[in-house]
């Protein structure tokens, strides 16, 4: 068994995390309810609700402040998820699958992160009516990329 890579089919602009905490939209574009890139994983508040329900395993929520430089509007939409079960590639066979989780695999030298879960989360976040995400078992979808 391997955990689920999660991404969200809205499209979203960049974030550029601050001195001050808060997340820069690079480009002022739009955020989505899913936001994952390098050092951050944002859920909108509708999602991080059924998360909570659901009752996740390692995963802690703070807020957030996503602020818009060019009409410097700060959006207060979402919440950062603080996943602490993080692991490398060549770790994926050897992963505790148990329980609703979350994990983050890192990318050497990049600092990029992915987010992943684990089969029972991902029966239940398929079982609502969310339909902007997007799993793929194991690193299937990393290996179709390269």
């Amino acid at each position: 068994m391997l955990p689920y890579h999660i991404a969200c089919t809205i499209n979203s602009d960049r974030l550029y995390r601050l001195a001050d905490g808060r997340y820069q939209l690079i480009s002022g574009g739009d955020t989505a309810p899913l936001m994952i890139g390098v050092d951050y994983v944002l859920a909108d508040h509708a999602l991080v609700r059924l998360l909570q329900d659901i009752g996740l395993e390692r995963t802690r929520f703070d807020d957030a402040i996503i602020w818009r430089r060019q009409s410097d509007e700060e959006l207060r939409t979402h919440r950062s998820l603080l996943v602490s079960h993080v692991f490398s590639p060549d770790q994926i066979n050897d992963l505790d699958l148990d329980g609703n989780k979350f994990l983050l695999m890192t990318t050497s030298g990049i600092g990029q992160i992915s987010l992943f879960c684990t089969p029972s989360l991902r029966a239940h976040l398929c079982s609502t009516d969310i339909d902007y995400l997007e799993f793929s078992e194991g690193l299937s979808e990393f290996a179709a990329a390269s």
